[in-house]
């Protein structure tokens, strides 16, 4: 197969390799956070737990667990933004 058409059928080399990057630098980001801020992020975002799960889990209101959250999800987008990724 020509790899014309590869990149036809997949994408482009180049976007496959950013994606990577960006899921690497996201996991970085995700790791560095505050224990507060990256078990909510893990909970709330990768789990996909309600509001309302998180805050038993850890013992914490829901609205500590919007505020984390916020505050968390802000972190990470500043950490991508210093890493060359946009929104």
């Amino acid at each position: 197969m020509d790899p014309d058409d590869m990149e036809e059928l997949f994408g482009t080399s180049n976007s496959i390799a950013d994606e990577s990057i960006l899921k690497i630098d996201l996991t970085k980001a995700i790791i560095s956070l505050p224990y507060t801020y990256r078990s909510v992020i893990i909970l709330r975002d990768i789990r996909e737990l309600s509001t309302y799960e998180v805050s038993n889990m850890l013992e914490i209101s829901p609205e500590a667990v919007k505020s984390r959250l916020h505050r968390a999800r802000n972190i990470i987008r500043k950490k991508l933004e210093i890493s060359g990724h946009s929104h």
